[in-house]
């Protein structure tokens, strides 16, 4: 982590490039294989994501409704929490899919391939996670919502992990270049603090 945070500072900063050796094939292999485990692990957990997304869609937070009139529809429908839950849901099982198909696509064996597919993956990996998060904020806040006390503190604890979440996420896909002295002033202090937290854990 330290050697990606030194890199992400040195390309901001504008620094020059060494020239770039050129890579016999052997090397290309070994290149493709030390990718081969963050590739599994990635696959595996959005095969997780897939199978636990799948089934909060099915059973949804409230149980469905056993009426004549609205039979099989969910009970809680009508609640913002419960559309903020399902949209939530939809779009961390499709994004998990796309990533892995993205990844059995870096299975075979090209190591352009493997690069690209996984550059496309871990934004869409990022967010499925941000997603399933909020999912399970919202659906737990569903069936806790008649205990107010309650329903706060896992609404509140939901929104600091999410934007603890989302903002390790964003430090993490990052462009490798920000021309914008702004974003360099906010990006500044978050960056700054994974950069210590790295020395400390060395």
């Amino acid at each position: 982590m330290l050697q990606r945070l030194t890199w992400i500072a040195l390309r901001h900063a504008s620094a020059p490039r060494a020239p770039q050796p050129k890579t016999s094939k052997t090397k290309k292999n070994s290149n493709v294989e030390t990718y081969k485990d963050r590739i599994n692990t990635l696959l595996l957990v959005a095969t997780i994501i897939i199978i636990v997304t799948f089934a909060a869609g099915i059973t949804v937070p409230g149980g469905y409704d056993d009426s004549r009139t609205h039979k099989g529809m969910a009970l809680m429908v009508k609640k913002f929490e419960f559309q903020v839950f399902v949209i939530a849901n939809a779009v961390a099982m499709c994004s998990s899919i796309i990533v892995a198909v993205l990844l059995i696509w870096a299975q075979l064996g090209d190591l352009n391939l493997v690069r690209v597919s996984l550059k496309l993956a871990s934004p869409l990996f990022g967010g499925a996670l941000t997603m399933v998060a909020i999912s399970f904020m919202t659906g737990v806040y569903l069936v806790v919502s008649n205990l107010n006390w309650l329903s706060y503190v896992i609404l509140i604890m939901g929104l600091i992990f999410v934007l603890a979440l989302s903002t390790l996420l964003i430090l993490f896909f990052l462009p490798t270049s920000l021309n914008h002295r702004m974003l360099r002033y906010i990006f500044y202090y978050p960056f700054s603090l994974l950069l210590l937290i790295s020395k400390k854990w060395r």
